[in-house]
């Protein structure tokens, strides 16, 4: 039976750990573990990314609310002009407050999940 050869340049070529010229199935194997480790750091890395725009998301509605409130009793606005913003008022804190509570009820999905699958 014919011996395999690599081509030039092969991705397959930096497999040979010990540099005889000759890839055998456990190099081959380690190969693949570094891969699949690779890719599992870069998965880790964008939910982190993820998880971290979420958190500003959550903050940033959280300040908003403060802010509004804070301008609204406030004397800058005349109180009939707050006459006139209540049902925008009332649409900005629903939609403010549903940001906060899907990231705290998508959060606790998500720690229960993981904590599942690490059993």
């Amino acid at each position: 039976m014919e011996q395999k050869k690599l081509e030039p340049g092969s991705d397959f070529n930096e497999a040979d750990i010990n540099k005889d010229g000759v890839v055998t199935d456990k190099e081959l194997l380690a190969m693949e573990k570094l891969h699949q480790i690779e890719r599992d750091d870069k998965l880790a890395e964008r939910q982190d990314r993820k998880q971290k725009q979420q958190r500003y998301m959550a903050w940033t509605a959280i300040w908003s609310m403060v802010a509004f409130t804070a301008v609204i009793l406030s004397p800058i606005i005349p109180d009939s002009k707050l006459e006139l913003l209540a049902t925008l008022l009332s649409t900005f804190y629903i939609a403010q407050a549903g940001i906060v509570g899907a990231f705290m009820g998508f959060a606790t999905i998500s720690d229960k999940n993981s904590s599942a699958r690490m059993k």
